[in-house]
């Protein structure tokens, strides 16, 4: 999905304040798929990531739009959109491992 980014909008159902207002610039979405260092809460029999260890970065995570979940073989995997900023990140959480890995990144270019 490319957008241009003129004033705030609703992307996904999230709204993202746009820090290149009026530039004409667009998200692109670049593949990692890189296992990551997580920082999560498990509450109440859920998870919610804080923060991503990634490239020698840490991203503190500010929103999380959409959790879902998808299988691998016999391994359940839980899904995350979050929002680092104005990064939106795919993070996926592998029950049966206890594994972490970045699946993309969508930031402004």
């Amino acid at each position: 999905m490319q957008y241009i980014i003129a004033e705030d909008i609703d992307v996904r159902g999230l709204k993202l304040p746009s820090p290149f207002q009026d530039s004409g610039l667009f998200p692109m979405a670049t593949r990692i798929n890189q296992i990551v260092s997580v920082g999560a809460i498990f509450e109440k029999g859920k998870i919610k990531p804080a923060w991503i260890k990634w490239n020698g970065r840490v991203f503190k995570i500010d929103q999380i739009p959409y959790r879902w979940l998808t299988n691998e073989g016999a391994a359940e995997i839980i899904n995350f959109s979050v929002v680092s900023g104005a990064n939106l990140f795919h993070l996926t959480y592998n029950l049966r491992n206890q594994q972490w890995t970045l699946m993309e990144v969508e930031d402004y270019i």
